[in-house]
This record gives structure tokens, sequence and C-alpha cells, in this order.
């Protein structure tokens, strides 16, 4: 009989058996679309036929959804690309330096938009720059054909377009919408897990950070795949809509665990948690152990739960009973964001394009909030680039070097292509150490093998041993870079025509040293002034994520919790995976979480403030205004001022509230004080809540006693 051992390692090799097949398969797909536009190339005698074939391989993907995307914008791409060469060549044909550091400045520029944009549309302006430089470059010494020269290179990608786009959705293509299902129902089962370990009372905090941080990690990298949704085929059923709005409620889903953990441990150390909430934390550990198909009526009755230990009157005893509220606030929210995502995911599973209900969370305030956006690292890459490329082309153009276009066009191309990586030199050691295999493979094929084809079926026969193991290793994580700069190199350099063009040796050595001058001043630059350590890296989030903070607390924004938090959700994703191993990882990403806590509370007693008593009004903006000290002090790196005062500022405002309760509207009485104790938790430490109030006189400095 197989053991449990035996069948992992069974199901573990089916895995990798499937894997391989489905790399196969992408590599003969692509293959036969890239011959396809080869064929088509020499058929309607365009110039440079190795363009189209070589376009097909920049342009393929195994997911269909990528591949529509990025022919899509590759095409825009060129288009623009070969306009702006098209407008400076001639223009500036009379002054070849100023013609250089205008080509370059169009990279540079193209090169920021695209560091700007984390959607697919950024292959726009990335291409967009060295596009213009790989037309351009080339004409400064022949501006008479540019025009000529554009189109063709416009007529080629089209075709490589067409063939690949034609053959990687008819023939066996891989939806990205199931691919993205499936990666969301593993990561709705480990927040399930997460869910189960916050309610618990012996789970390690260590551990709920660990998974909390895994889990903000894989959604910032689902975010990418996401976007390839629209252009995927099985976007017509309505699969792409659904899946990108479970997507936004697994964010929002972190810092509410993370909320429901610390309110839970914190009344469990004070021995003042009601025992009615350890069975409704027992009720809560069962419903989300049935998964996706728990029963609706188990969830109505914790929602009835949640309801009736609710207090009646969040002021009634202090922050006691106000944290009580919180914590019932925190647990309905998550009630609606997990029902939605259970009624959404059985709607995809079932293939029913109504829900069965309409949706308790509505998430159009989230669906349009801008990602990350580092303007400062960007703009600092894009010069960086710009004057490198200005650089190589003085030596060029000064110097009088015959083939100096061919080290420009690289270091546009390869300072492009490395530079959304925080230290590209690994990557940019790897395309060195790949180019000079595909040099070898180069020299092999132009002057031993191609010299005696003739024939297109022969082409196709000599070329089939070398692309299509190559296709499969494009598909491998570790083999996936090397295999695809030898291919595409190989491809591109090779140069083929109708006729096939007669190359001496040192012509060939002469062109390709260029080229590989192009990539080393590139790895030069990036040693020198473009290598950014991962810890600093995360720092800019961090600091990005202060100086959202800072703004929130000036009054500077009002966006709103949950679009606030989306946007610090996914600095989390981006932090982690660069802090992986690291000790820091674990201050960086749980103060963000806990600063989200804060914000959180901000953002809600700003959205509160005109319907709460007026005498709660300038208690609230000292309030904001020593959160922004906070904020700042740790944005320059000092230590933030005392939180006594501010300790005593939130007792007053809750004080206040109490004093107008019977005149404040319940429902707005609960969500300022559970927004006072979400910002009392998270900014300030709190070790114990206060005494009731109602003993207690409101100027009485109760932070004094604290430990936070």
């Amino acid at each position: 009989m197989a053991t449990t051992a035996d069948r992992t390692l069974l199901k573990s090799h089916a895995w990798q058996a499937a894997s391989f097949a489905g790399d196969c398969l992408y590599s003969l797909k692509t293959f036969a679309a890239a011959m396809l536009a080869l064929y088509l190339s020499f058929a309607f005698g365009l110039s440079k036929p190795a363009w189209a074939m070589g376009s097909v391989y920049l342009v393929s993907q195994p997911l269909a959804g990528a591949t529509g995307s990025k022919a899509i914008f590759r095409m825009l791409g060129t288009l623009l690309g070969a306009t702006a060469a098209v407008v400076l060549v001639p223009n500036l044909v009379d002054a070849p330096l100023i013609l250089s550091a205008a080509l370059a400045a169009w990279t540079g520029i193209c090169l920021y938009l695209s560091l700007l944009d984390r959607t697919p549309r950024s292959y726009v302006f990335l291409l967009a720059g060295y596009t213009a430089a790989i037309i351009g470059f080339p004409s400064v010494g022949d501006p008479a054909s540019i025009f000529m020269v554009a189109v063709a290179r416009v007529e080629e990608i089209g075709l490589a377009i067409v063939c690949a786009t034609v053959i990687g959705l008819i023939v066996l293509p891989r939806d990205t919408g199931p691919q993205v299902a499936e990666r969301l129902r593993t990561w709705m089962m480990a927040a399930d897990r997460l869910a189960v370990d916050s309610l618990a009372a012996d789970t390690k905090g260590v551990e709920i950070a660990r998974m909390r941080r895994r889990l903000a990690a894989d959604a910032a990298d689902l975010q990418g795949v996401m976007l390839f949704l629209n252009y995927d085929p099985s976007a017509h059923s309505g699969i792409a809509r659904r899946l990108k709005a479970v997507h936004d409620r697994m964010i929002l889903m972190l810092p509410t665990l993370s909320a429901i953990r610390d309110r839970f441990q914190f009344l469990r150390g004070e021995g003042t948690l009601p025992a009615g909430f350890e069975a409704l934390a027992a009720k809560l550990v069962a419903w989300i152990g049935q998964g996706v198909d728990a029963p609706p009526a188990l969830a109505r009755e914790i929602r009835d739960d949640i309801a009736r230990l609710e207090p009646a009157d969040p002021t009634a005893d202090g922050w006691q009973s106000a944290t009580l509220t919180n914590l019932c606030q925190r647990l309905s929210y998550f009630m609606d964001l997990r029902e939605d995502c259970i009624d959404l995911w059985l709607a995809i599973r079932e293939g029913r394009r109504t829900l069965a209900r309409p949706p308790r969370y509505d998430t159009r305030a989230v669906e349009s909030v801008p990602l990350h956006a580092d303007h400062g690292l960007a703009a600092r890459i894009a010069i960086a680039v710009t004057v490198s490329i200005s650089a190589v082309c003085a030596v060029w153009i000064v110097g009088g070097w015959t083939w100096g276009a061919n080290a420009a066009i690289q270091v546009a191309v390869y300072g492009s292509v490395v530079s959304a990586i925080d230290n590209p030199w690994p990557r940019l050691r790897t395309f060195i150490f790949a180019t000079l295999i595909a040099l070898v493979i180069l020299f092999v094929y132009q002057f031993g093998i191609l010299p005696k084809i003739d024939g297109f079926a022969a082409l196709v026969v000599a070329l089939a041993p070398l692309m299509l193991p190559l296709g499969v290793m494009m598909s491998s994580p570790t083999w996936g870079t090397y295999g695809f700069v030898v291919l595409v190199s190989v491809v591109l350099l090779l140069g083929l025509q109708n006729n096939y063009p007669v190359t001496d040796l040192p012509s060939f050595l002469n062109a390709n040293i260029a080229s590989l001058f192009g990539m080393l001043f590139v790895a030069a630059v990036v040693r020198t002034v473009r290598t950014l350590d991962p810890a600093q890296a995360a720092r800019r989030l961090t600091r990005a994520g202060l100086r959202d903070l800072m703004a929130v607390a000036a009054g500077h924004t009002r966006e709103g919790r949950d679009p606030f938090t989306r946007r610090m959700i996914d600095r989390v994703g981006l932090i982690v995976p660069r802090l992986t191993g690291e000790p820091r990882q674990d201050d960086a990403a749980e103060k963000v979480f806990a600063d989200l806590m804060a914000a959180g509370g901000l953002e809600d007693l700003a959205a509160l403030r005109a319907r709460l008593p007026p005498e709660a009004g300038p208690k609230i903006d000292r309030l904001f205004s020593m959160a922004e000290a906070h904020f700042r002090a740790r944005l320059a790196d000092r230590p933030p001022p005392s939180g006594t005062d501010s300790l005593s500022v939130l007792d007053d405002i809750l004080a206040c509230l109490t004093a107008h309760a019977a005149t404040t509207p319940k429902a707005v009485l609960r969500e300022a004080v559970a927004a006072l104790v979400g910002f009392r938790r998270a900014a300030l430490r709190s070790r114990a809540p206060a005494p009731a109030l109602t003993a207690i006189p409101a100027s009485t400095p109760l932070a004094a006693s604290e430990t936070h």
C-alpha cells in the first residue's frame, strides 16, 4: 500500500511531467509562429525577415492573456518609437551629437514613464524608448533611408505579432483565467489558515506575522498576473471581473485580520474579554474550516452573535466597551469580505453569470487606486541610462568608430530592460554570459551551416535543433534568461534575408565586439551608480508610506480607509521579497500593518468629524497635529515625540463623545469610537485600557501611567 510520502512523490512527478509537457507545447507553438513569420517575410520581400522571426519570441508568452497584451503593447511601442526616429533623425541630421543626445533623451523619458506604470502598459513606453534607438542610431550616417527603415521595422514586427497572436490564441491556448483562479484559491486557503490562527489564543505572534507577510507578497505578485485578464480569451465569461473582485477583497482582509488578532490578544491579556467572545471565536473557526461550502445559516448565526455581543453604548465603560465595539466592527467587516469571496468563488466555480446575492462590500473605491510609484528612483534610473547612451554616442561619433551604433543600441536596450531591477548586475552578468554563448553558436551557423542551406525547408530543419530546446528553456525559472537571450540573440544576429548575406570574419567580429562593449558599459554604469541594496529599496518603500501617513494626518489627502489600505498593502507586498531572510523584514513589514491601523483611524475620524459634537473638533485637530509630528519625526529618522500627550488627547476625545452620547447618532458614535481604538492600539501601543471614564475627570492624564 502506498504511503502518504509515496503519494506526495507521485503527485510531484506528475506535476513536473505536466509542466514539462506544457513547456514543450509552448516551444513548438512559438517555433511554428516564428517559422510562419519568417516564411511570410520572405514571401513579401521584407528587408530583414530575421526581425520578424525574433519578434515572435519577444512577444510570445506561455499564457494567452500575456501574449495578447504584449502583442498589442509591442505594436504601439514600435509605432511610437519609429515615429520618434522619423521625426528626430531628418531634423537633426546635420548635428550628429545633438541627434544622439535627442535619441538618448527620448529613451530616458520613455523609460521614466515605463517605471511609473506597473501595469502591462509600461511595455509601450519601454519599447518606444529603445525602438527609436534601434531605428535611429544606424540611420545617423544615412538619414535619407530613415522612413523606409522605420516602415520596414513596423511591418516586420507587425507580422510577427499577428503570427504569434494567432497561433498562441488558436492552437491549444493556455488561458490566464484558470491559472489565476487556481492561485487565488490557494491564497484563500492560506488566508483561512491565517484567520483561524488569528482567532486562536495560543498561536505565536511571529508565526502570524510571517504568514501575513507571505500573503501580502503573494497578493502583490498576483496583481501583476491579474492585469493580463483583460486580454485573456476566458474573460468573456465574466471570470476576469469576478477574479479581480476576489483579489480586491483579499488585500483588505490582511489588515482586518491583523486588527482582530490585536484586539483579541489585548483583551485576553488583560483578562477583560467576555466569555461570549471565546464562543464566538470557536464558531468562526468552525465556519472558516468548512471553506466555501459552509452553510449560509451558520454565517447568519455568527452575525447575530456579533450584534448581540457588541456593547449597546460604545462609551458606557470607557476604553473597555470602546475596544469591544472596535472588535465587533472588525469582525463584521471580515464577515463581509469573506462571504463576498465565497459568493464570487462559487459563481466562478459553477460558471454562473449572477451572484447568489448582491455583494456586501463595494470595491469600486479601491479599483482605481494608483499603485506605488517611486518618481525619484525612476528619474535617477532614466538619467543614468540617458547619460550612458550619450557617452557611448560621443565616443562613437567623435572617435569615428564605424560600429559605434551597435554599442549605443545595446546600451539603450539593456539599460532599459534591467531598469526595474533593484540590483541589475546579476541579471546583466547573465545577459553577457548568454550573449557570449550565442556568439559561439552564431559563428557556427554563420560560417558553417547557413552557407550550405538551400531552400526554406532545409532552413527550418537546420534551425529546429537549436530553437526548440531553447524554447523549452525559456519557460524554466532557472534557465529561462539564458534560453531567451541565447535564442533571441542568435535569431536577430543571423540577419536572414532572401539572398544570403556575405559576412566576412572581420565585420562579424567588429559588429559583435561593439555590441559586447555596449553591454559591458551598461554593466559598469550599473556597478557604479545603479546598484540599489534590497534593504535600501525597502527603506524607500517604507519612507513613501510614511509620507502618505503624514499627508493623511495633515489633512492633505482624504481618499478613505480602503483606498489607502490598498496602496499600503501593495507596498508591503513589494517590501517582503526584497528582505526575504533578513531580520529587518519583520520590523519593516509589521510597522506598515501597524501604521495601517493608525491611518485607518485617522481617515475614519476625518470622515466623521462634521457629524460629531462641535466640542470634539479642536481635540481631533490636536490629535491629527500630533500624529503628523509623529510620522514626520520617523520620516526624518528622529525619535518620535512621547505618546503621553497623544494618549491624553485620545482620552479627552472619548470623554467628549461620552458626554454627548445622547445627542450623537448611534451609528456615528460607534464608528468614531472604533476609529479612536484603532488609532490608540496601533500608533500608541497602549498596554491596558483606561478605567471607566465615567469615574475619572476628562482632564486626568491617564497616559502618564501607561507603557507603550
